[in-house]
């Protein structure tokens, strides 16, 4: 789910975090989620949370403690 947080305002982020994140949890082995969005990133529904950050045309991937 690529930047699902785009056109959501504060309420439907707090939905997609607490009602559609759950549900797909429960359906689906893995679900992909990127965002810029503080709050759908410190969701506490993710098992893994992977940090890109860009700099000078290289980029480095960190894998942070999920919530």
């Amino acid at each position: 789910m690529d930047e699902v947080d785009s056109q959501l305002d504060e309420e439907g982020c707090f939905l997609f975090t607490n009602d559609v994140l759950p549900m797909l949890k429960e359906k689906y082995e893995s679900v992909f989620v990127i965002s810029h969005s503080k709050d759908v990133q410190q969701a506490a529904i993710y098992d893994k949370v992977w940090k890109f950050t860009k700099d000078n045309h290289w980029s480095t991937i960190e894998i942070l403690e999920a919530s």
